[in-house]
């Protein structure tokens, strides 16, 4: 599986203040990406590959915390 070298990574939690809710219950996510880069709301959820998998371990972390 190929990745594009930015990824949107937004937390779920996050979701209902960012996107748009569709009248069917799906959610809608529209950035507009120049030249590889956004200015807009987005632009901290973008993580670049190499970035990923520390963002997924904090994550986990955090998770970690609230459990135990």
């Amino acid at each position: 599986m190929e990745m594009n070298e930015n990824i949107l990574f937004i937390p779920s939690k996050e979701i209902p203040e960012l996107v748009s809710r569709l009248n069917d219950g799906n959610w809608r996510v529209t950035v507009s990406i120049k030249n590889g880069k956004t200015t807009g709301k987005y632009k901290k959820y973008f993580v670049t590959k190499e970035e990923l998998v520390n963002k997924l371990l904090e994550r986990i972390d955090l998770v970690n915390e609230i459990v135990n």
